[in-house]
C-alpha cells in the first residue's frame, strides 16, 4: 500500500473574494500549492447547501451543492454579471471570517442579478442549437434523396441484367456503401483519438443534459427551494397540507405558477456542478485527489425528508415519529437532540436502499475518495420520541450493518470509503469496520490523556487507517497545547520526542508524529501547519454563533511553508510517486 498524505481545507475557507471561499482563483492556487507540498490529497467538508446554524452537517439536501461556493469573479468575466453591481453589496468586513448573515442576502442577490443574462443566453443558444440541428438533418434528407435518385436512374438504363450497365451500377452501389462504411469507421476512429477535439458542446445542450442526468434530485430540490421562498422560509412540515402532503393537483399549480423561481435554481445548480467539474479535473491532472465528505443524516427541514418521507421514519400523517441524538453520558446528563429524522432501514432494507445508493453514486461523481461522517450509525444509532425535549427517553436502535454495505457493493462495485468510526467504541461497530474493511480514523489529539495507553496512540495505528492531527471538530494543536492539562501536555512531549518550550516548534513536531504513524494516509488540517490558535478553530460541537466561520487570509501561503511540508512527506515516504523529488518505489509499502 501507498504512504500519502493531505491537507484538511474547507472550501469556505479559501481566500477568494466576496466574502466565503469558492471554486475561484485561489481554489485553483490551493491546489497548486497541494501539488508543491508533496500532497496527494485535498479533504473538504461537506459541499451541500446549509440551513439555520450554518453546518454543513446539516444539509437541506443530500445531492444539490451549497449556492455560496459558485464563483462571482467566474460570473463577472462570463459577462453574466457586471463588477460594479457586485462591488456595491456588502458580503462582510473581515477577511478572516464568513458573515453568513450579509451572505444569504446578498450572495444570493448577486446570483439573482446573474439570472437574466443566463436566461437570455440559454434561449439564444437553443435556438441557434436547433437552428444547427435542423440544417444537419436537411442536408441528411437531400443526401439520400441524392443517393437514391442515382440509383433509380442507373436501374433505368439498364437493358442487360448481366451486361456492363449492370455491373456499373453494381460497382457505384457498392462504392457508395464502401464510402459510408469507410467514414464511418473513420469517424469512430476519430473519436477514439487522444488527439482529436469534438466539437464543443452548446450552452443549451450542457444545461439540457445537466438537467436530464440529475433530474432524480434536481426538480424536487428546486421546487422545495421555490416553495421555501413562497412560504417564507417555514418548514415544509409547516406549509399547507397540499404541499407538505405533495399532492398532485398542488405541485402541478405550484410549478407553473413558481416556473421563473425553479428556472433560477436550476441555473444555480448548474453552475455550481460546472465550476465543481472544472476545479476536480484540474486538481487530477496535478495529481490531486479529493476527500469528500458525506454526512451521515440530513436536516428535519430538507429536501429530502419532504420528497422522500419513506426514507425516514414519518407517520402517515407526514408527522417525524423519532430523531436523532446521542444518549446521556459523562459530558450531558440528560443526552443530546440533534433534531434530524432518523431512517427507515427495515424499508430501505427492502427496496435495496434505493436513496442511499443513489447518494452515494451522486458523491462519487464528485469526489474520488468519501468520508462517510458517523460511521457508527451503520452499527446502532439513538432514536428519541419526537417532542421530547431531552434525550432521556431515547433507545439503542440496530442500523443496518454489512447488509448496506453487501447491496452498495452489488451496485456500485467497490467505494474508496474513509469510516469516521471515532466516539465511543462498541464490540458490534467495531466488527462492522473490521467486517467492511474499510479504513478508520485515529486523531492524535485524543492520544493524550491520563491512561498513557490510548488506542490512538501511534504505537497502536494499523497500516490501514487514516491519522490526522486534529478534524475540523477539534481545535488547532496549538490551542490544545496551550490549554492542555499539565500531565497531558508533558506526556505528550515525551511521547513525540519534543522538549521545546516554544509552542510552534511543538506543533510542528506533533505534525511530525502524525507523519511518522504507520497509518497509509495522513490528513493534517491547514490551521496547524500555520500554527494558528483557537481563532482558526472551524467547529466547537454544542456551541453556536462562531462555528464554520474561519478563512485564510489572501497571499498568506508561501513557498518556504510548501517546502517545508515537502520535506516531511520525504523524509516519511508519503510523497506521490509522480512527484520528481521522490525515490522510486519510497513509497510503496512491500
Amino acid at each position: 500500500m501507498k504512504r500519502q498524505c493531505g491537507i484538511l481545507f474547507p472550501v469556505f475557507s479559501v481566500p477568494s473574494e466576496f466574502g466565503i471561499g469558492c471554486f475561484s482563483r485561489e481554489a485553483y492556487e490551493f491546489v497548486d500549492f497541494l501539488k508543491k507540498s508533496g500532497q496527494s490529497y485535498w479533504q473538504v467538508l461537506p459541499l451541500g447547501p446549509t440551513g439555520f446554524g450554518d453546518s454543513p452537517y446539516q444539509p437541506v439536501s443530500a445531492f444539490a451543492g451549497n449556492q455560496n461556493y459558485v464563483d462571482l469573479r467566474a460570473l463577472i468575466e462570463d459577462e453574466l454579471l457586471r463588477e460594479d453591481d457586485v462591488r456595491c453589496l456588502d458580503f462582510g468586513q473581515n477577511q478572516e471570517r464568513v458573515d453568513y448573515g450579509t451572505l444569504y442576502t446578498n450572495r444570493g442577490r448577486a446570483l439573482r442579478m446573474a439570472y437574466p443574462a443566463f436566461r437570455e443566453r440559454l434561449l439564444d443558444s437553443k435556438k441557434r442549437t436547433e437552428e444547427i440541428k435542423d440544417a444537419q438533418n436537411k442536408t441528411a434528407a437531400a443526401y439520400t434523396v441524392m443517393t437514391a435518385g442515382t440509383a433509380g436512374a442507373a436501374a433505368e438504363n439498364i437493358t442487360d441484367p448481366a451486361g456492363p450497365a449492370a455491373e456499373r451500377a453494381a460497382d457505384a452501389a457498392a462504392s457508395a456503401v464502401d464510402m459510408k462504411s469507410e467514414n464511418a469507421a473513420l469517424s469512430a476512429a476519430d473519436m477514439k483519438s487522444e488527439n482529436t477535439v469534438l466539437p464543443e458542446k452548446s450552452l443549451y445542450e450542457k444545461y439540457t443534459e445537466f438537467c436530464e442526468r440529475e433530474s432524480y434530485w434536481l426538480d424536487d430540490y428546486c421546487l422545495y427551494c421555490a416553495l421555501k421562498e413562497k412560504f417564507e422560509g417555514k418548514s415544509w412540515l409547516e406549509w399547507d397540507d397540499g404541499y407538505r402532503e405533495r399532492r398532485a393537483d398542488t405541485l402541478s399549480r405550484a410549478k407553473k405558477e413558481l416556473q421563473d423561481e425553479i428556472s433560477f435554481f436550476r441555473f444555480v445548480q448548474f453552475e455550481f456542478f460546472t465550476q465543481w467539474e472544472r476545479l476536480h479535473r484540474y486538481a487530477r491532472k496535478q495529481g490531486i485527489e479529493f476527500i469528500g465528505d458525506v454526512p451521515f443524516y440530513v436536516s428535519m427541514d430538507s429536501a429530502d425528508a419532504w420528497a422522500h418521507p419513506e426514507v425516514f421514519r414519518f407517520d402517515r400523517d407526514l408527522k417525524p415519529e423519532y430523531i436523532a441524538g446521542c444518549p446521556p453520558d459523562a459530558f450531558s446528563v440528560t443526552g443530546q437532540l440533534w433534531g434530524n429524522p432518523v431512517y427507515d432501514w427495515e424499508r430501505g432494507r427492502k427496496d435495496h436502499y434505493s436513496w442511499w445508493i443513489r447518494r452515494i453514486r451522486a458523491n462519487m461523481e464528485l469526489f474520488d475518495i468519501l468520508r462517510i461522517d458517523h460511521f457508527h450509525g451503520f452499527s446502532n444509532y439513538y432514536e428519541i420520541p419526537y417532542g421530547d425535549e431531552t434525550a432521556e427517553n431515547g433507545i439503542m436502535k440496530k442500523g443496518p450493518g454489512m447488509s448496506f454495505f453487501r447491496e452498495m457493493k452489488k451496485a456500485l462495485g467497490e467505494v474508496p470509503l474513509i469510516a469516521e468510526d471515532l466516539g465511543t467504541i462498541t464490540p458490534e461497530n467495531e466488527q462492522l469496520l473490521k467486517d467492511s474493511g474499510y479504513p478508520g480514523m485515529k486523531v492524535l489529539q485524543y492520544a493524550f490523556d491520563g491512561s498513557e495507553s490510548s488506542w490512538y496512540l501511534t504505537y497502536h495505528h494499523p497500516f490501514h487507517c487514516v491519522v490526522y492531527t486534529g478534524t475540523h471538530d477539534n481545535t488547532t494543536i496549538l490551542d490544545w497545547v496551550e490549554h492542555a492539562p499539565d500531565h497531558d501536555r508533558d506526556f505528550a512531549r515525551q511521547f513525540i520526542h519534543s522538549e521545546n518550550t516554544d509552542y510552534g516548534a511543538f506543533v510542528w513536531d506533533f505534525i511530525r508524529e502524525a507523519y511518522r504513524s504507520p497509518a497509509d494516509t495522513c490528513i493534517v488540517p491547514l490551521q496547524d501547519y500555520l500554527v494558528k490558535g483557537s481563532e482558526a478553530r472551524i467547529n466547537t460541537p454544542g456551541s453556536q454563533g462562531t462555528n464554520w466561520q474561519w478563512r485564510l487570509a489572501p497571499n498568506y501561503l508561501s513557498d518556504a511553508l510548501s517546502e517545508s511540508i515537502h520535506n516531511l512527506a520525504r523524509i516519511y515516504g508519503r510523497l506521490p510517486k509522480t512527484d520528481p523529488k521522490s525515490t522510486d518505489g519510497q513509497n510503496d509499502r512491500k
